[in-house]
């Protein structure tokens, strides 16, 4: 029996006799980016158009014993970078690190995509059920994980386009990721509690973590890395929030952890495991933020990753900075990325938005032998504009 029948015969037991206020709702967000960005690599400036569009459909209800009820499906386009200096792909899972995957269309911060080609994906990232009620919230469907929905995190300015864990890598330059997601959009089963002072805690199960999305290709490795997406992936994550009148701070912190497994040629199953931590400090317009990413494979770190952000309101304009670094101890793959950016709102429905984008990566001489140079470094103009509906 399918995952999508199960899913569509839960939601036609909870017939609308049982229920009130039903009613469907629908949103849409298309986000462009001009990428003006230079690489050392390259005598040419990149002149690049960068694509995010996505549409949202929920419906909501409520049962008469007070338990609510929303189904939820989401689509996506994405037309991301292309491949970076680098020309080959991501190593371990950790990379990621996410099961293999992080952003841009492929999945990785070094596209497996020609080294002058961006690509495009499209398709349906998200089709959940969730129930509410006094016990919490138990979700199932193609959905993002616990370990994603309960962390804290540094602030962005910029809506798809930055210097960490972005939804758009210009010029495939995406190199620091700090968000613990090791099966993006898989099916999976979770629990979050109720807050209770301030607390939640919460737990996602994903069977199979094999689903490719536009920010996750569960496929995309190197040669000596699994090559086999994570299966029997667990989460866990615990939050605490609370406001502090008398100061005028809100406070917001999160620890994530995951654990998996994945067959290979290597072994008859490895080990995966990541943890992750974060902190958000808001007061009044203005946020700062922290967050780090440690993982490993069957005992030995493989990547880690930490970002910070500060942003500050001035109602219509926001401005802020980014900067993050990591490392990949396998490939030896260090990368920094910064950003400087403004963001101006024109109207409830049109946002546009100007950074300064800086990355930077260093590399084993053994991962490039043919290359004179043990690094390689990408700066410029990223210009936003993003249209909802």
């Amino acid at each position: 029996m399918s995952r999508c029948f199960v899913l569509t015969a839960v939601a036609a037991a909870l017939t609308p006799a049982t229920a009130y206020g039903q009613g469907w709702a629908g949103e849409s967000r298309v986000t462009t980016v001009l990428d003006l960005s230079g690489s050392s690599a390259s005598s040419a400036a990149g002149a690049e158009l960068l694509v995010d569009a996505n549409v949202l459909a929920s419906w909501e209800d409520v049962l008469q014993n007070g338990t609510q009820v929303r189904l939820e499906v989401a689509a996506r386009y994405q037309h991301d970078g292309g491949a970076s200096d680098f020309g080959f792909d991501c190593p371990l899972p950790a990379c990621g690190p996410a099961g293999g995957g992080q952003d841009g269309l492929t999945g990785s911060p070094f596209s497996a995509s020609s080294s002058d080609n961006s690509e495009a994906w499209a398709g349906f990232e998200t089709a959940s059920l969730t129930l509410t009620g006094p016990w919490g919230e138990t979700a199932v469907g193609r959905q993002a994980g616990v370990a994603v929905r309960l962390d804290a995190r540094a602030p962005s300015v910029l809506e798809t386009a930055g210097a960490y864990s972005s939804q758009l890598a210009p010029s495939g330059s995406q190199i620091v990721r700090a968000r613990n997601e090791p099966t993006g959009q898989a099916f999976k089963l979770s629990y979050l509690s109720p807050r209770i002072l301030g607390v939640r805690v919460g737990a996602s199960f994903t069977p199979a973590g094999g689903f490719k999305s536009a920010d996750f290709d569960p496929d995309d490795r190197f040669e000596w890395s699994p090559g086999a997406p994570l299966d029997r992936v667990w989460e866990g994550a615990i939050s605490f929030s609370r406001s502090f009148p008398d100061t005028g701070l809100k406070l917001r912190a999160g620890v994530t952890a995951t654990e998996g497994r994945y067959v290979s040629g290597l072994d008859p199953e490895r080990a995966y495991r990541s943890q992750g931590y974060g902190v958000e400090i808001e007061r009044g317009p203005s946020t700062v933020g922290l967050r780090a990413l440690s993982s490993e494979t069957t005992g030995s770190k493989a990547y880690s990753a930490i970002e910070f952000g500060a942003v500050h309101d001035f109602g219509l304009w926001k401005i802020g900075f980014e900067t993050g670094r990591s490392k990949q101890k396998v490939s030896g793959l260090e990368g920094w990325t910064s950003l400087l950016a403004v963001r101006r709102q024109v109207s409830d429905a049109f946002d546009v938005g100007l950074g300064f984008l800086s990355t930077k990566t260093t590399f084993a001489r053994a991962v490039r032998p043919d290359q004179s140079d043990d690094r390689s470094s990408r700066r410029g103009l990223l210009v936003e504009l993003t249209v909802r509906k």
